[in-house]
């Protein structure tokens, strides 16, 4: 519930992906990205490597897009979905940083068309308007760092330095500005498998302590301002 898309990437996301007949959701989780997706193709697939979050999204979607399919399937293993070069467009929400890139690439080489699209979206850290919080939070993230299972400051740096295997590449950004209460941003920050693995491991829950700064800024200045940061790539003329 806490992890949502803004409405504004969701409609560059269907400003930018042309229309088509296959798209594939690779790491869909409960199928965020699916409306969008379905009002401009005719068919989707969307996969994820968890049978619960599968499950989820199809419960959730399935009466509602009868266009859409759902299916485990890894994103290093998600070729068989459709036959060779017949998909227009492959997404991926939130989830590369996760990825083994090669295996990624070699099922995007297998289903994609050659004029196909892939767009990779995601959001970094948010920024906070009070200098006081906004170190805070660098010193919260400074704390969680050695818990990541992959390399956060690839993701927070918004995958810089990623050799794209295509010869067109756009990046796409949208910031988001956000106003009090703390409640929902913190209900986010829980979700993190990092900080449960930091609250086993540090003398000192990080949490507790950065949601007190962050409840005696709104305290302090009447409010709690913030700016999240979305990204998406968009590519196309694969390099085969």
């Amino acid at each position: 519930q806490f992890r949502n898309w803004d409405p504004a990437i969701l409609t560059k996301l269907a400003e930018v992906v042309p229309s088509g007949d296959i798209c594939i959701d690779v790491a869909t989780g409960t199928g965020q990205l699916v409306p969008t997706l379905a009002s401009t193709h005719k068919r989707v697939i969307a996969c994820d490597y968890s049978e619960k979050q599968v499950e989820k999204a199809k419960e959730t979607l399935s009466e509602t897009y009868p266009n859409c399919s759902f299916e485990v399937r890894a994103a290093e293993n998600f070729g068989d979905l459709a036959e060779p070069g017949t998909v227009d467009t492959i997404t991926v929400g939130e989830a590369f940083h996760w990825f083994n890139q090669e295996k990624f690439w070699e099922q995007v080489a297998r289903v994609l068309k050659p004029e196909g699209t892939v767009a990779i979206l995601g959001y970094s850290t948010c920024i906070f308007d009070d200098a006081e919080l906004d170190a805070a939070h660098d010193e919260f993230h400074k704390k969680l760092a050695p818990f990541w299972e992959f390399d956060q400051q690839y993701l927070q740096k918004e995958y810089e330095g990623t050799n794209w295997p295509f010869d067109s590449v756009e990046k796409v950004q949208h910031i988001k500005k956000c106003e009090g209460p703390v409640d929902h941003l913190f209900g986010f920050i829980s979700t993190w498998s990092a900080l449960a693995k930091a609250r086993n491991h540090l003398p000192t829950d990080p949490y507790i302590d950065f949601e007190a700064k962050a409840q005696a800024c709104q305290a302090r200045t009447g409010t709690f301002k913030f700016k999240f940061p979305y990204f998406m790539y968009v590519l196309k003329k694969f390099r085969r």
